[in-house]
């Protein structure tokens, strides 16, 4: 699939806090907490040294250079208030490798339906004029949503991280009823993630 280019980019290494106290801002669908859970002992367990959120489907990369948090929540919620709940489906495809730059990273591949592609488009749609694409996918115009389950484990359990991806045992399937606007503190990558906003999938 096609999927639009950034009007606006930046390369996200080395960014700092704006006005508002975030270096990025992303938009997610957090998985069942179960799922987090079980991942998060995985992440435990290889050490992960990198600033991640809780499992979850990544539905508007980074990006940065807002004006104003209000507009991008108001923005969000006139894509909202015409979607509904997503249905996200984990495919088998398990995928553990090492980066360019050598980061090693696990994730789990997830079926792009056709509400999932929707969504994406439509806050990519609205986001565009009014902030900076901090997000490489995004930037070679691509969307490709996974649920990352370690990203850059210490160097000396890369392969049993690679291992316990392998034989993680978690839902295929699970549906998504918010979209949750987080904010990153710091620079990325070695900072902290905090929640902002959530804006409901479900119509009343």
């Amino acid at each position: 699939m096609k999927y639009p280019i950034p009007s606006s980019t930046t390369d996200p290494y080395g960014l700092t806090n704006d006005e508002f106290g975030f270096s990025v801002y992303t938009l997610v669908l957090f998985a069942p907490v179960d799922i987090q859970q079980t991942v998060q002992d995985l992440r435990d367990a290889v050490e992960v040294r990198r600033s991640m959120l809780p499992a979850h489907i990544t539905i508007k990369g980074p990006f940065c250079g807002i004006d104003s948090i209000d507009n991008v929540k108001k923005r969000i919620d006139s894509v909202l208030a015409g979607a509904s709940e997503v249905n996200i489906r984990l495919e088998s495809e398990r995928i553990s490798r090492t980066l360019p730059n050598a980061e090693n990273i696990g994730l789990i591949t997830v079926d792009v339906s056709e509400e999932l592609d929707q969504l994406h488009r439509h806050l990519f749609r609205e986001l565009d004029p009014v902030s900076t694409c901090a997000y490489w996918p995004e930037i070679r115009g691509e969307f490709r949503p996974h649920l990352t389950v370690y990203h850059e484990p210490v160097p000396e359990k890369e392969s049993l991280a690679s291992t316990l991806l392998d034989s993680l045992k978690i839902s295929d399937e699970f549906r998504a009823e918010t979209v949750s606007l987080m904010g990153h503190v710091g620079t990325p990558f070695r900072g902290q993630w905090l929640p902002i906003s959530e804006h409901s999938l479900v119509r009343n």
